[in-house]
């Protein structure tokens, strides 16, 4: 250890380097790293940030990957809803269009993709820096469409004479129904939601809540028709694997705009 002529700052001799693998959107490659090892240094995490380098690890970091790839992916699977692994394919081809085998494996590449879309939600709606926790639908955009009474609907529609302006309708199809499996066992419990209620989906335990007291009608006969799954699938048999099965619905209600729902 050296000390400057100040006595308040002071670097390591042997400088602190490592190993690590950086995926750009130009391409995939391994660098050596030198972090600062100054005495009121930042640490290696805080380094690679100010980088623009989001690290796939707090400790032993061996995989980065920069903030540019991370938007590309985020704009790609919106607007053209690429895959994960459709990206990182179009990666190991850019990086070695010949022996794209070689090139190593994304294994973090979904994991980090889905914290940096809650960062960037979170700072979106300016809560990025904010330590307390969030309301329930706090990172969630307003819709304009819902019915909300005295906003774009009379405040007073409960007493309206054409009660049919107002009437509940309820869609239930294949394309509005979400299916998450279980998890194997093993890895269920890191498989924890980084919002839970604060967007559009319902929080978790007033969801199961809902599911413990709702009543499921099952489908008297099986469809005829040739590959008709959305009905097929609502059956009871082969439920055992699915944990979640919702159907938005949307509710002309004073209270709440739309719920989820389970599907029958």
């Amino acid at each position: 250890m050296e000390i400057d002529e100040q006595g308040d700052r002071g670097f390591v001799a042997e400088e602190t380097h490592a190993q690590i693998l950086v995926v750009d959107s130009s391409g995939i490659a391994e660098h050596t790293f030198h972090f600062c090892t100054c005495r009121n240094a930042a640490s290696q995490v805080q380094q690679l940030l100010e980088a623009k380098l989001f690290p796939a690890s707090y400790e032993k970091i061996k995989t980065v990957f920069s903030f540019k790839v991370l938007d590309d992916y985020m704009l790609e699977s919106t607007a053209c809803k690429t895959s994960g692994n459709a990206f990182w394919s179009k990666l190991q081809r850019r990086t070695d269009n010949a022996f794209t085998s070689d090139v190593p494996v994304g294994l973090e590449f979904l994991r980090v993709s889905r914290c940096w879309r809650y960062l960037q939600i979170r700072k979106w709606f300016g809560v990025g820096y904010s330590n307390s926790s969030l309301k329930e639908g706090e990172l969630a955009l307003f819709c304009a469409a819902c019915p909300q009474p005295g906003i774009n609907m009379p405040a007073e529609w409960k007493t309206d004479s054409r009660s049919w302006l107002y009437r509940r309708s309820i869609a239930a199809d294949g394309f509005f129904s979400a299916d998450h499996l279980k998890a194997a066992s093993k890895s269920s419990s890191l498989d924890v939601p980084l919002s839970n209620g604060e967007g559009y989906m319902t929080e978790r335990s007033a969801y199961e809540k809902h599911l413990n007291t709702a009543t499921e009608y099952p489908q008297a006969s099986k469809s005829t028709c040739h590959q008709h799954r959305s009905v097929n699938n609502t059956q009871d048999k082969g439920k055992i694997n699915i944990k979640i099965v919702l159907v938005l619905r949307f509710l002309k209600n004073e209270e709440e705009s739309f719920q989820f729902a389970p599907a029958h």
